[in-house]
């Protein structure tokens, strides 16, 4: 057995998934205040922490299901690898930027729509 090996701590799996729930209800705490953000203030740094960690987990689970099993198939170099990452996680912000986006823009015009009649 080489020093490596010793010193490689191996997780039980049930440490794995406990991990994995305890990280997504960690961005779910982080984002509960939004269903709330019509009738009172909420923690802007809170919520964007939230989303961004929101698409940073994505794009790894992302990367982890999908991707990982295209690049074992070929060879690729660790640069290769880390760059497939970032850029999933660069569309996955893009995309969910967007939403957000529309979102808000959709809600200002049902309060303008709403002001305008009331």
């Amino acid at each position: 057995m080489t020093d490596e090996m010793k010193n490689k701590i191996v997780w039980p799996k049930w440490t794995k998934v406990a991990f994995e729930v305890l990280k997504w209800a960690f961005v779910l705490w982080l984002l509960w205040p939004v269903r709330n953000a019509v009738e009172t203030t909420v923690d802007l740094s809170r919520i964007v922490l939230g989303v961004l960690l929101f698409i940073i987990f994505t794009g790894k689970i992302f990367y982890d299901t999908i991707i990982i099993g295209i690049l074992r198939r070929r060879r690729v170099s660790a640069a290769e690898d880390i760059l497939t990452l970032i850029g999933i996680v660069l569309v996955l912000a893009i995309i969910v930027g967007l939403l957000i986006f529309f979102a808000g823009y959709l809600f200002l015009k049902v309060i303008e729509v709403s002001r305008s009649s009331g």
